[in-house]
């Protein structure tokens, strides 16, 4: 590759890396970035709205799955809240 070659190269890469950056740092690298409140990875998206935080601790609902296939789940003692029964026809229910 010629010297002329590189420094376009290197030209075009320094035009682009202001407009896309090439640190690879992701939301939730660091533990309790899912939770502070800022964009550390400034993709748009902060804490749990960031698809990289969707599994962390910090965005967790509560509900521990691990290990649950919900077969013969009758979900006794569920509230449904926020439910809104799409595809409920009723049958059978109190």
């Amino acid at each position: 590759m010629s010297p002329r070659s590189l420094w376009c190269l290197l030209f075009v890469c320094l035009l682009l890396g202001g407009l896309v950056s090439c640190d690879s740092e992701r939301e939730g690298d660091v533990p309790g970035q899912c939770g502070d409140g800022i964009d550390n990875d400034e993709n748009g998206w902060s804490d749990c709205d960031d698809p990289e935080c969707f599994d962390s601790p910090e965005c967790s609902d509560g509900d521990d799955d691990t290990g649950d296939d919900d077969t013969g789940d009758d979900d006794t003692g569920d509230d449904d809240t926020g439910d809104d029964d799409t595809g409920d026809d009723d049958t059978g229910d109190d």
